[in-house]
């Protein structure tokens, strides 16, 4: 994997034997981070834990501020790496707004996919390979519509079978976090983020507060002896989170440290609600269900650890109120049934593997079909320890590969109107 990750990557301190360099993907370090996150490394540390100025390095343990994919203070997502670059290529048709129905299979194999744009059915035919990468959530989703899937529940919702695949949908994986909001007593966090001021600092300098990628500093532990690897994260933002369902901006002063179950034992499910492909799929996250309770007792332990990182003295002296929970059994177990949430790192819903749960081979093709490949968080057979746009970045680089590898470089498609939907 390490190859993939350096080709991917322009690492603006370099390449190394872990970092490239010359990819098309900026990562940088955070143009100026706020003096609560440099106040929370100092605080992990106090409390603990070790310094950790690379986190996709050598060693992931330690708290330190993170890196960035930003180009010059403004976020470098793979749409402006790598589309923008492409969007004049002869062979390059984006269709946005549009929503996938189903992939076509013909005779045992995907030549296309039937998508409907502005209330027209649409067929877009492949010459060579269909890949999917709708993500965790849609690629199972569209599989099943498509008759690829665990065949009872494809006839529950009266879909013809053209592939038994009981791993379908399920395995379904996700980092757990428990956000820790506490007031703070000077004016220093991201609450102020949308003044003019700070406007005409990021557009004269690209700097200032609207550079921040909210998340700035992070801690990775062990909860345990004999652990190969970190199982807790604590996500720091100089900021009040606020209900992601309401996009607003906080009127309070405040941080915030997330622990997250960093490798879940529960697993969830994606599951048709019906065969209409504009119907919502029914998602089970099933976060802290595991029977042992191993990811409770590790959330729980984060939430412990969290209390000690915010009671160190760098820490300590800016917060204007007692952090909740307190260390209390009960009361830990209380906060975290009223404010665990998903930290959106879906995967693992179309898992590669070899055996009869696998709904991916080695090379990323659907078991079954021919021509069709899954590239996206869903063919994870784990969820990695930590968040997941660098690793998925990643399959598709190898994707890349495995397809020309196999396809001729003439291959094109083409899209016709299929009627009215």
């Amino acid at each position: 994997m390490l190859p993939y990750f350096r080709r991917a990557e322009r690492n603006q301190r370099g390449p190394s034997a872990w970092h490239g360099a010359a990819g098309p993907l900026d990562v940088a370090d955070q143009r100026d981070p706020s003096p609560l996150s440099r106040a929370f490394v100092d605080a992990a540390i106090q409390a603990g834990l070790g310094r950790n100025d690379d986190f996709n390095g050598a060693e992931l343990d330690g708290a330190g501020l993170v890196q960035v994919t930003q180009r010059r203070g403004r976020r470098c997502s793979t749409a402006v790496a790598y589309l923008r670059p492409a969007r004049r290529r002869r062979n390059l048709t984006v269709v946005t707004g549009a929503h996938a129905t189903r992939v076509v299979v013909e005779r045992g194999r995907a030549v296309g996919v039937d998508y409907v744009v502005g209330g027209r059915a649409v067929r877009a035919l492949a010459a060579g390979e269909v890949v999917l990468s709708g993500g965790a959530i849609a690629s199972p989703q569209l599989l099943m519509l498509s008759g690829v899937g665990p065949a009872a529940h494809l006839r529950a919702h009266g879909i013809r079978v053209l592939a038994d695949l009981p791993g379908v949908g399920r395995n379904l994986q996700d980092h757990v976090v428990a956000p820790m909001r506490v007031r703070i007593n000077r004016p220093l966090s991201l609450a102020t983020v949308e003044s003019p001021a700070n406007l005409v600092r990021w557009l004269t300098r690209r700097t200032g507060m609207m550079s921040s990628n909210v998340i700035e500093a992070a801690a990775f532990a062990r909860t345990r002896p004999g652990l190969e690897a970190p199982d807790i994260e604590l996500m720091f933002g100089p900021v009040l989170w606020i209900d992601p369902e309401k996009i607003v901006m906080p009127t309070e002063h405040g941080v915030t440290v997330g622990p997250v179950v960093l490798q879940p034992c529960s697993r969830g499910a994606v599951e048709l609600r019906s065969a209409d492909p504009f119907q919502p799929p029914a998602i089970h996250v099933n976060a802290l269900s595991d029977p042992e309770g191993e990811d409770l007792r590790a959330l729980t332990e984060g939430v412990r650890l969290a209390l000690r990182v915010l009671d160190a003295p760098p820490l300590r002296g800016q917060l204007a109120e007692r952090p909740t929970p307190g260390p209390a059994e009960a009361e830990i177990g209380g906060f975290l049934r009223a404010n665990a949430q998903t930290a959106y790192h879906a995967t693992s819903t179309c898992s590669m593997g070899v055996d009869d749960q696998a709904v991916v081979d080695p090379e990323l093709r659907v078991r079954g079909l021919d021509g069709l490949r899954v590239v996206d968080a869903s063919v994870m057979p784990v969820i990695n320890r930590g968040h997941p746009n660098a690793p998925v970045i990643m399959l598709a680089e190898k994707a890349a590969d495995m397809i020309r590898a196999g396809s001729p470089a003439a291959r094109r498609a083409v899209a016709r109107p299929t009627g009215p939907r």
